[in-house]
């Protein structure tokens, strides 16, 4: 076996992993969570643009980290495992590591 194949191996098995996470009861109920959590901060921040009188920019800053934070939740929680899922039924061959910079080989 070549270090290609026991790589291929390991990309497999990781991505097969990944992929069946929304299968699990646990990792629905933190789907939920996320999306409540979502659901609050966006609340939050309108409660404090109205109640605060922000400034344009202050509103702007504050809507960024919004987008920023939920972006790396749902990016976690939905995108990998989907991508995951996506890749094993292309059956691509991982990324090559040819470089030493690190690859997000989930997303499409």
């Amino acid at each position: 076996m070549t270090l290609l194949d026991e790589e291929q191996r390991t990309w497999i098995r990781r991505a097969d992993a990944l992929s069946k996470l929304p299968q699990i009861e646990g990792f629905q109920f933190l789907t939920e969570e996320m999306e409540l959590k979502r659901r609050r901060m966006e609340k939050e921040l309108i409660t404090r643009v109205l109640a605060e009188g922000m400034d344009a920019e202050t509103i702007k800053l504050n809507a960024e980290r919004y987008h920023g934070f939920v972006a790396g939740m749902r990016y976690a929680v939905l995108v990998v495992p989907a991508g995951a899922a996506r890749r094993l039924e292309l059956r691509e061959q991982p990324p090559e590591d040819d470089n030493e910079e690190v690859e997000d080989r989930w997303v499409l």
